[in-house]
Parts: structure tokens; sequence; C-alpha cells
């Protein structure tokens, strides 16, 4: 494992710790007692050995018989279908689609991160938005001016991008911060912007519709930030129907956190006992 990746899986299970010391400090005092321990959060997949030191820990810090490590987009899957089959798209900064089948068996696509995937996240629309505005900003096409003109007033001069970007700790969250600018003016029917949104429904149609497959009910949920813009939802839409026309959009249940509570509630009943490559840890 790289060093950084250490580094970053060591404080995912820091922060995991912390974060439940201070639920068990704020629970009410009963006579009950926790019997299982559910947790989704980014970066469990860098722990690697370390996570059973860290179900360990938990067990040992909260008295539970059972702990479950899970990638964040599982209990995103969990909580907004409220533990039922079918797919959720979680489109934030990056992006990641769940498909789950009546059996429990489990279909990812994409979630590869800003430079090799993540096509349609909020990362994406930016990159795209910054690479139109500089051809503007060099004279190679006009037609980015206002993308251009947006992204000066997120990042300032142009010249300095390179070094804006490259020499931050997290430039995916930099480069998502550009994604407003593509989507305000795709509203305003901007033509560059309105390409780069369409291109973006069209990937994460494509997204979705590859872990419909399987067995897996054709039912999408879609959650994150980017999803509740008009436009970008829009594009989706009209590209998913033209794909999979059976597909029914269905609202979100819950939230990542009712996820966990979900996880934890099948890790007792014992619905969830076996561990999914690179998605659950039991």
């Amino acid at each position: 494992m790289h060093d950084g990746a250490a580094k970053s899986g060591q404080a995912v299970a820091r922060a995991v710790v912390e974060v439940v010391r201070r639920l068990l400090d704020a629970a009410p005092a009963t006579d009950g007692r926790v019997v299982a321990v559910g947790v989704g959060a980014t970066g469990l997949a860098s722990l690697a050995a370390d996570r059973a030191l860290l179900a360990a820990r938990l067990c040992e810090l909260t008295g539970a018989e059972r702990v479950a490590l899970a990638a964040d987009a599982l209990t995103a899957h969990l909580g907004a279908l409220d533990g039922a089959p079918g797919a959720v798209l979680a489109v934030g900064t990056g992006v990641v689609a769940l498909g789950r089948t009546t059996d429990g068996a489990w279909f990812r696509s994409d979630g590869w991160g800003p430079i090799l995937g993540d096509r349609g996240g909020a990362a994406w629309l930016g990159v795209e938005g910054l690479r139109c505005a500089l051809e503007a900003y060099d004279g190679r096409d006009p037609g980015g001016a206002a993308l251009l003109a947006g992204a000066r007033e997120v990042l300032g001069d142009p010249e300095d991008w390179p070094r804006t970007v490259h020499e931050r700790p997290d430039p995916a969250t930099l480069l998502a911060s550009v994604a407003p600018v593509v989507t305000a003016l795709a509203e305003a029917r901007d033509p560059d912007a309105v390409r780069i949104v369409a291109e973006a429904g069209r990937s994460l149609a494509a997204t979705a519709s590859s872990v419909l497959r399987g067995g897996v009910p054709p039912t999408l949920a879609c959650v994150g930030g980017v999803m509740g813009v008009p436009v970008v939802d829009a594009s989706v839409r009209r590209h998913l129907a033209a794909l999979r026309p059976d597909v029914q959009r269905a609202a979100p249940v819950g939230d990542p956190l009712a996820g966990s509570v979900t996880l934890a509630r099948q890790l007792w009943s014992r619905d969830v006992t076996e561990p999914v490559e690179g998605l659950l840890w039991t």
C-alpha cells in the first residue's frame, strides 16, 4: 500500500472511532446494550489489514458482538432503498452506481476517482468547464467565453489554475467548485455548457444502466447534490429513458446514515453475514 493511502486509511479509522465515542457519550442512559455496529465511510477500502483492528476497537468500545464496515456507496444504497433490492446512482463530487439483486448479489459501476472515472460528477463537470474556458482564454474556441468568465470568479486568473489545482491536497473538491458555473450556464442555454451537461447525463445514465442487470429489479434511486440540479436530472432522465424505458425512478427513502442503521439491523438479524469485495467487510 502506498504511504499516502495508508495514512488516509488511518485517518478514517480515527474519525470513525471518534464519531462512535461521541454517539455513545450523547446516548441517553438505558438498560439496553449495543448489539451490532454498522459503519459507512469513504476510505475504508484503503484500511486493508487495519479493518480488523478497527472492527475489534469498535467491539471493545461499544460492547457489540458484530461489526460491519461498508463503503459509503453501500450505506447510501441501503438508505435510499431502505434495504430493498434495486439500483442507486450517487452523484456528488464523484460518481458510483450500485445494484443489488433479490438474492443479495451486488454490482458496482464507476467510482474510479476523478482521474480515471467519475464521469458526470461535479469534479468532472468542473474539469470539462475549465477545458472549454481555457480554449476560450487561448483563443482556440471563443465559444467558452461565458465559462471562462464564470470560472474566473471561482478560481481567479487562468494562469494560476494549473498550480492551484495541482497544489491542493483535494483537487477534486476544488474542481467540483466550478460545477455550479457549468450547470447555471446550461440552464441559461449556453451552448458549451449545454453540451457538457448533456454528456454528463449520457454518462450517468449509462453508469446506472450498467448495474441494472443480473436480476437487479428495474428500480433506480438517485442521490447526491448534483442530481438535485434540475438540468442534470432532466438530462439523466432523458438518456435513461432511451437506454432503459422499463426503469422506474424511486424517491430516496433515507440518507447514508439511515443506511448505516439498516446495515446494523441486517447484521444483527443475520441478513448480512458475508463480505462483499470492495464494498462490505464483516
